[in-house]
């Protein structure tokens, strides 16, 4: 594939609504797409960054919990304080039918709604390659990878397009759902309380079907089916269930004082969502409780 003409990039920056793209970090998604008009594709581009910004957020929450975080004073992260000022634009590079010929660069308006966009744009946490470089994360990346790639795939051809297999529509709109609300968890535009409250949501979407009395002990159940064989289960169910009591706390009261091991969760998140998209062959045909019927609850 050709190269993008710098003067295409400076002709789109240097009006200054786009100069934050040239002066901060930025976290680049690879997508290979065929549109022959505006917006077609928005919701495929959307899929993708959510997909990859789980998986930058399981990543963190796996090195976390294991204390390796990176400080601020490390982080280019505080390299200035440039906002992201235009997040109603992308840019798209279409090559060329020849290889060497350079890469068309056109300045796109989002048909999206705005807070899809900033939540979209809403990714603050920080990764260093050393972090990403030690042999657990490598093995854990190797594993997340393939499945979210295969939600991905799922949800584009049961939910995004037209299939009549309704079991894995709801089980796939769910999972995606679920990693939406687990971001949230991340987010800086939310208090201590509301992560909590998003992190809990995380794990009813993607361990059960539908709300029943006894979702705590459900949760608590289906944890511990996907943890099995893991070490430090007890850990991360404890976690899980230091959130699940303080959210009760914060959705009957407001506020809790109950402290809650958002991290060690998060982190049990990822192992959980893991296991789920393990499960996925096994999908059966009931449509009232196919992930509890995965996971053999």
């Amino acid at each position: 594939m050709g190269k993008i003409d710098p003067s295409d990039l400076q002709h789109y920056t240097s009006t200054g609504v786009m100069l934050w793209l040239t002066r901060n970090p930025l976290m680049m998604v690879r997508i290979a797409s065929h549109t022959g008009a505006y917006y077609e594709n928005q919701f495929v581009y959307t899929l993708k960054i959510r997909i990859a910004a789980a998986l930058a957020a399981m990543l963190y929450a796996l090195g976390a919990e294991r204390d390796y975080k990176v400080g601020r004073s490390a982080s280019s992260a505080s390299v200035n304080n440039w906002e992201t000022l235009d997040i109603r634009h992308y840019l798209i590079g279409e090559a060329g039918d020849k290889k060497s010929a350079p890469v068309d660069l056109r300045r796109v308006p989002m048909n999206v709604a705005a807070l899809d966009l900033a939540r979209l744009s809403d990714l603050t946490l920080t990764l260093s390659s050393r972090t990403l470089g030690l042999n657990f994360l490598k093995s854990a990346r190797q594993r997340l990878v393939p499945a979210l790639k295969a939600v991905e795939s799922g949800h584009l051809t049961h939910v995004n397009t037209l299939s009549h297999d309704k079991v894995r529509r709801k089980v796939f709109a769910r999972i995606v759902t679920a990693l939406d609300w687990y971001l949230q968890s991340f987010s800086a535009r939310v208090t201590d309380d509301e992560a909590v409250v998003a992190l809990a949501v995380a794990f009813e979407t993607l361990l059960t079907d539908a709300y029943a009395p006894g979702v705590s002990a459900r949760i608590q159940r289906r944890v511990r089916i996907c943890l099995r064989r893991k070490h430090g289960i007890e850990d991360y169910l404890a976690a899980v269930v230091s959130v699940m009591e303080a959210r009760g706390a914060i959705v009957h009261n407001g506020s809790t004082l109950r402290e809650a091991e958002v991290i060690k969760a998060q982190a049990a998140f990822a192992l959980c969502f893991e296991a789920v998209v393990a499960h996925l062959p096994h999908v059966g045909t009931s449509l009232d409780q196919p992930i509890g019927a995965m996971l053999g609850d």
